[in-house]
């Protein structure tokens, strides 16, 4: 598993969302559409577990919910096993999230909290505060995910009072 994420995202309170980059331009934020229907921000917030879908044009977006998190991508050795999705609840530095995710203890997910499905057309996935429209500015993460029909398996991992993850497996 490559241990050092390239870099950490936040939001500005809301939830964060996964869509292929293609169709990250659908995404309208907190703009309204004109017909007085939901904004997809208003959509991603009704999101009560800590995963979710919606759908997105012709595409679906992947909703990480409950609370807004420090997150970041991590991908097994060879990139085409998972992909983790960890989310620091807290911690005591990027050094014990590295400790924890290699110990592979940790990563069993033969007992998840939730599991979910969303499809991808294409293998480039961008992740992005969902206030924002699509991905104007420079606050995402890319990612490449290698499957096209995707489950969610999601976990929470408690070390002591060292530190607390939400963490979302993808797998094929």
């Amino acid at each position: 598993m490559r241990m050092e994420p390239d870099r950490w995202i936040e939001t500005e309170g809301g939830p964060l969302v996964c869509i292929e980059r293609c169709f990250a331009h659908l995404w309208s934020g907190l703009n309204r559409s004109t017909s007085g229907a939901s904004s997809d921000y208003e959509r991603a917030c009704a999101i009560k577990d800590y995963v979710g879908v919606l759908d997105v044009g012709p595409s679906q977006a992947l909703v990480l919910g409950d609370m807004p998190l420090s997150t970041s991508i991590w991908n097994d050795a060879n990139g085409d096993e998972y992909i983790y999705i960890v989310r620091c609840v807290y911690t005591n530095g990027d050094e014990i999230v590295k400790k924890i995710i290699e110990d592979h203890r940790y990563l069993d997910f033969s007992d998840p909290l939730e599991i979910i499905s969303i499809h991808f057309s294409t293998r480039n996935i961008v992740m992005f505060d969902s206030a924002f429209t699509g991905i104007n500015k420079e606050d995402y993460i890319a990612f490449e995910c290698p499957f096209n029909h995707v489950h969610v398996d999601t976990k929470l991992i408690a070390v002591d009072q060292i530190a607390s993850l939400v963490v979302h497996r993808l797998r094929a």
